[in-house]
């Protein structure tokens, strides 16, 4: 089973430490940048890295946009876009809870990215403004989409009851003023993404299978059926 050790901090005097773990008397290797269920995790806490790397993967698959809408297959402007929704961006989306605290350098490598399709679906020019770009390619900026969702998201996990960990962990949460970086948490309360009138939520089954319910009836030749397998 091959192993790793890495080490994250926000104290820059530490961002070149290597720590010294073993295992069966090997040393296990230092990886300052893992990969964990596809984020890549880098020691300054910053995201840097891993939006780096949804850049280099969305642009790969960006030259299929490119190649489709050339002279060979002339893909209509519905078509562009589709594949540009199903192929590129659930990957410039991917994580989005975790790095919209990024800052706006970083977040911005994003949207241009974004603007390199959109450029393809309407065939504007780069002279022409972004805005007007993306109207006519009818899509949302990255952040609009990204807030809408992190509300959608926050809202509905702080409405879990306390069998969620990640909802106890956000019910419990204060801002440590200390912490000089942004948080994923603190970035939905500093922009106001959470409501208290939701109606609660709970993970469990309202209904026992046990109690007859009005108007449900099973056949006895499916119950026979199932007995028998």
């Amino acid at each position: 089973m091959k192993s790793s050790t890495s080490f994250s901090t926000i104290n820059r005097k530490l961002y070149i430490y290597q720590p010294k773990l073993f295992t069966n008397s090997l040393p296990l290797l230092v990886d300052r940048y893992p990969k964990y269920s596809g984020f890549v995790l880098d020691p300054e806490i910053t995201s840097c890295r891993y939006i780096d790397h949804l850049v280099i993967k969305s642009r790969k698959r960006l030259n299929i946009l490119k190649y489709i809408s050339g002279r060979d297959w002339v893909a209509d402007s519905f078509t562009l876009r589709n594949t540009y929704l199903a192929l590129i961006r659930p990957i410039l989306e991917y994580g989005y809870p975790i790095y919209c605290c990024a800052s706006k350098t970083n977040l911005q490598k994003l949207e241009r990215v974004q603007l390199s399709p959109a450029r393809i679906i309407t065939g504007l020019r780069n002279n022409c403004p972004n805005n007007i770009v993306l109207f006519e390619a009818d899509l949302r900026p990255l952040r609009d989409r990204r807030n809408s969702n992190l509300m959608k998201y926050y809202n509905k996990l702080l409405n879990y009851n306390s069998g969620n960990r990640t909802s106890a962990i956000l019910k419990c949460w204060g801002n440590n003023q200390r912490f000089k970086k942004n948080s994923p948490y603190n970035q939905v309360i500093s922009e106001n993404l959470i409501f208290n009138s939701i109606e609660p939520h709970h993970l469990y089954s309202c209904i026992d299978p046990s109690v007859e319910l009005p108007g449900v009836f099973f056949y006895p030749t499916l119950c026979s059926c199932s007995q028998d397998l």
